[in-house]
């Protein structure tokens, strides 16, 4: 109870009494109290209320290319399809060549047009098996390119050389010995690649994916 209260009441009281008793004397005012000398708190000094943050929505996740694009992925295969079956009969017109360049030629030549297929649209397992293939394909190319020897002339060379013993030919036999076991490295990654597009071919109804001569 504050004082003020206090105070104020006890003056009532002492008025009432002197009524009763008959007295003219006037009811004491009661005192007013002092004004404080404490500042009232300004709007720097009033306590903060927290703020709430409303919470960021978080969007959806976007649908899964895979699912996204299923409708399209029928006609994705047939088209990818027809293109696989040019480049097959292209293997089947020049696999016939027993001329060495002609045949680096065409190798050349088929490998750029495998790696013209356009994958897009394709399954996922689809697509990563043939760019797996024609990766190894192109790799291929690259060790063919930097051969040691002309193509044409390979053969007469590993002929020739029976016949030397001096430190030069000695030096481009190690070359080429050196070319045929990374050519038998990549003739094994070929080989994967070309089985696992097969089979995965096979899962999407196309029965023959091979791309190299028979």
């Amino acid at each position: 109870m504050s004082r003020r209260f206090l105070t104020t009441s006890s003056g009532i009281i002492l008025a009432v009494a002197l009524s009763a008793c008959g007295k003219k004397e006037e009811p004491p005012v009661p005192p007013v109290p002092a004004p404080s000398t404490a500042a009232a708190p300004g709007p720097l000094d009033a306590p903060l209320s927290p703020v709430t943050v409303p919470p960021t929505p978080i969007p959806a996740p976007a649908p899964a290319a895979a699912e996204a694009n299923a409708d399209a992925q029928p006609a994705a295969i047939a088209r990818f399809k027809a293109e696989v079956e040019v480049i097959k009969d292209f293997v089947e017109a020049n696999q016939a060549a027993t001329d060495p360049a002609a045949g680096l030629a065409s190798l050349r030549e088929l490998i750029k047009r495998a790696a013209a297929v356009r994958t897009e649209g394709l399954p996922e397992d689809l697509a990563t098996a043939y760019q797996t293939m024609t990766a190894a394909m192109q790799r291929v190319q690259s060790a063919l390119d930097d051969m040691p020897v002309p193509i044409d002339q390979l053969q007469s060379h590993l002929e020739n050389q029976k016949q030397k013993s001096d430190a030069a030919g000695r030096e481009l036999q190690a070359k080429i010995e050196a070319f045929k076991t990374t050519m038998e490295g990549l003739g094994k990654e070929s080989e994967a690649a070309s089985a696992k597009l097969k089979e995965v071919g096979a899962k999407y109804g196309i029965q023959s994916l091979e791309l190299g001569p028979q």
